[in-house]
């Protein structure tokens, strides 16, 4: 998700790659969007 960057630095620590993104996928209380991002590690 948009606008958590411990946990996307995390993610990345771990090899875990980006794979696609999907725009306003995650509506907020106050009617803000937010983008989803699809991630993958291969083994």
């Amino acid at each position: 998700m948009e606008g958590n960057s411990r946990a996307r630095a995390l993610y990345e620590k771990f090899g875990f790659k980006i794979t696609g993104i999907k725009p306003n996928a995650i509506r907020l209380e106050n009617g803000d969007f937010l983008d989803e991002y699809s991630r993958i590690k291969l083994l």
